[in-house]
């Protein structure tokens, strides 16, 4: 019971991902600036005046057990150009390792606000990013600063909070696959790869490759199913996650979900302290 209760401690409150922190908060932060930018370019067809609904019809999209307990996006829709040109400039200063902790607490209360006030516009990857910055705020923003017993703690616990939230995404993402009747028959990558409206080109030839398409569908979803158990794993883990790497590398390039893939990869590197992810 004692080692039980040594291993929980050292797991949460006593991990340092050393400069990999820094490295995960440039990538991250660069991934949803990037993003925020792209949609900044169509500001008022998303946010302004050209948007699918506004904040009220916003809340009745929202119904019953989906609708969250409180709005965060309590300003009123005239601010809502200087409060993302707000996020905007709060995200390159996040990037560059400055703004401390009340900074992180900002930018999730802003754009999880944004992800609130357009239903129709959020994919995973909103609500994905916005949990992390979330867990980042717990952490110090210069790796100077984490000297101080608060500083490590909150560095290793929301270093732990990101890498157990991937592995409940990857796990959830794989059980619910469970339930579709294409995932067991192994059509179900072939059934994504066919449809113009998520395939980046024309994968029509791949019919005649039905073996690599069933095996690239079975091992999706192994990988999904065991990655909470197998990354722990010091000798499997960097094969792990090189495998998982290439796989959001195909969903990038082949169905174009540029921003989900690189929220998700960013945070492969929390799973090393610095010495282990250079050996």
């Amino acid at each position: 019971m004692k080692n039980l209760g040594l291993a929980f401690q050292r797991f949460w409150f006593e991990f340092d991902p050393g400069e990999n922190l820094k490295t995960f908060r440039i990538v991250f932060g660069g991934t949803l600036l990037l993003s925020y930018l792209e949609r900044f370019l169509r500001f008022d067809q998303y946010f302004g005046s050209q948007r699918f609904c506004n904040l009220d019809q916003a809340i009745a999209l929202s119904p019953g057990f989906y609708r969250p307990a409180f709005f965060w996006s309590f300003w009123p829709d005239s601010w809502n150009l200087a409060i993302y040109l707000l996020l905007l400039t709060g995200l390159v200063v996040f990037i560059c390792g400055r703004g401390g902790r009340l900074l992180g607490l900002l930018l999730w209360v802003v754009s999880y606000g944004f992800i609130q006030r357009n239903p129709p516009i959020v994919f995973g990857a909103d609500f994905i990013g916005a949990l992390f910055l979330l867990y980042t705020v717990l952490t110090p923003i210069l790796s100077k600063n984490k000297t101080g017993f608060l500083n490590r703690l909150g560095t290793s616990v929301g270093c732990r909070m990101i890498q157990v939230q991937l592995c409940v995404i990857y796990f959830y993402s794989g059980a619910e696959k469970l339930k579709g009747v294409e995932w067991w028959d192994g059509t179900a990558l072939w059934a994504i790869l066919s449809s113009p409206q998520i395939a980046t080109f024309d994968f029509g030839f791949l019919r005649n490759f039905s073996f690599i398409l069933a095996l690239s569908t079975y091992l999706t979803l192994l990988f999904e199913l065991f990655f909470p158990t197998l990354v722990w794993n010091h000798s499997l883990r960097k094969p792990f996650l090189i495998w998982g790497f290439l796989m959001h590398i195909g969903i990038a390039l082949f169905m174009g979900m540029w921003t989900f893939s690189m929220v998700m990869v960013s945070t492969y590197v929390l799973f090393f302290k610095t010495n282990e992810a250079k050996g």
